[in-house]
């Protein structure tokens, strides 16, 4: 409805989303993911309409749909540079007191929540020791360790794609897919440029340098290793705005579908825990005892910190 695609790009569109297995297989589980690629598709089919057709609504309801992204994942705080961009060009100090209030409202927003409604596991899965060395070290200390930990991540994503190449596990598909739409949107900006079409290289420029920004705070910040289900929003989120363009020439289209199911095919072949498992009596005890230790350690307490039971 937002952005009024042709029959060609809906054709596209959904062979890239039934390629894209991994998006299926969060669909069906609670992850935040999920309801971060919907705020995502909608972010963006409601900047692509505001490059159609200029409503300054839509640029609130995409600043406003950056706050709740945000709110599950504060990397996404970068997208707001999008709509605020389109916003400054046209309506100048409008656009600029749009950007702050929505950057100084979702980091305000981010802050509170982590600090009294995130569970305390969170806080074991981040990475912010490299900060301190700005503190007790100094500043030029501090970028020399911040450089090498970004090189570390780097390093750490390359071998994921290279076990993912040599020893395939579920979830490392997602680092190659996560390459092959990176290369995809590169295509599409040069191929855009030299056509001289700026309106339509914008999306594919901003999201490319925005998933870079956001991949470098993922090594500052994340372990790689628990955190590669963040690669599904940005593979599923460059699937949409891929489809705007290939979708004139059917065959780029097929060949990245083929490639992406052919990933996630490789990584998932030889798995075992599809099967439905048996109801046996030792499958029972072995949950009975389960709820028995959780039932003794999950109790509810109002001392230090809160349970989450």
């Amino acid at each position: 409805i937002l952005t009024k695609p042709d029959k060609k790009q809906c054709i596209a569109l959904a062979i890239l989303y039934l390629a894209s297995m991994y998006t299926t297989r969060f669909c069906m589980s609670a992850m935040a993911e999920t309801i971060e690629i919907f705020y995502g598709i909608l972010f963006w089919a409601l900047c692509i309409s505001y490059q159609e057709k200029e409503r300054d609504y839509k640029l609130i309801i995409s600043c406003f749909l950056v706050l709740l992204m945000t709110m599950g994942r504060p990397y996404f705080l970068i997208l707001v540079l999008f709509p605020g961009y389109l916003w400054f060009r046209s309506k100048k100090w409008k656009g600029i007191l749009g950007t702050l209030l929505t950057i100084v409202i979702s980091s305000l927003l981010y802050v509170f929540i982590s600090a009294n409604l995130c569970a305390p596991y969170l806080w074991t899965s981040l990475k912010t020791y490299w900060l301190e060395h700005y503190r007790y070290v100094g500043l030029i200390q501090g970028v020399k360790y911040t450089i090498k930990e970004i090189l570390a991540g780097v390093m750490d994503f390359s071998e994921i794609c290279r076990d993912a190449v040599l020893m395939p596990k579920e979830f490392d598909g997602l680092a190659l897919q996560l390459v092959l739409v990176f290369v995809v949107l590169i295509v599409l900006f040069v191929s855009e440029c030299v056509n001289k079409r700026i309106k339509n290289c914008l999306p594919y420029a901003f999201w490319g340098g925005s998933m870079g920004v956001i991949m470098i705070a993922m090594f500052l910040m994340y372990h790689l290793a628990a955190g590669r289900r963040h690669f599904v929003v940005f593979v599923t989120l460059s699937l949409f705005l891929i489809s705007r363009n290939v979708s004139k020439r059917m065959v780029e289209i097929i060949v990245i579908a083929v490639l992406m199911v052919g990933i996630y095919g490789y990584e998932t072949a030889g798995m075992t825990k599809w099967k439905v498992p048996a109801k046996t009596q030792e499958a029972v005890q072995e949950l009975e005892v389960i709820s028995a230790v959780l039932e003794s350690e999950m109790t509810m307490t109002f001392e230090e910190t809160p349970s989450y039971s």
